[in-house]
């Protein structure tokens, strides 16, 4: 029995790449479409809408920034315009109240200076939010 004439060669293992290739393609289109939607860049589709006849408007609500200075500096800014403020957290109470007896649905966004301590803009904060508006932000930027 001779049996080196019945052995068979292997052959070659090879590797598929198109499984691979088809893999990295998503991720390629993935990562373009991620990238345009972080860049803002997203498009705009107009659109005429109807108009209704029945039912209330309801009128935009204002927006109330309180930006603090220092310990006694604020200024309070609105549509109408911007208003400093020299004093204690009661002069900013009663100007805001003023405000919220005018339109009760503000916004209220608040921009600390860097060199403001914690205990003023959480101070502010408070007294904002005890008066009743009913949206109150601290505004990070960086």
């Amino acid at each position: 029995m001779n049996f080196a004439g019945t052995r068979r060669k292997r052959e070659p293992v090879q590797l598929d790449l198109t499984p691979l290739i088809d893999v990295v393609f998503l991720l390629l289109i993935f990562f373009l479409v991620t990238a345009a939607y972080a860049n803002g860049e997203q498009t705009v589709i107009p659109v005429e809408l109807p108009q209704g006849t029945s039912g209330d408007a309801s009128p935009e609500d204002e927006q109330v920034t309180i930006v603090v200075r220092g310990a006694t500096d604020f200024v309070l800014q609105t549509a109408s315009g911007a208003t400093a403020l020299e004093g204690d957290a009661e002069a900013l109470r009663v100007a805001l109240e003023a405000i919220h007896e005018a339109s009760p649905g503000a916004s209220v966004f608040l921009r600390g200076d860097r060199s403001v301590s914690y205990g003023t803009v959480m101070e502010v904060l408070d007294v904002a939010r005890t008066i009743g508006f009913p949206r109150v932000f601290n505004v990070i930027e960086e």
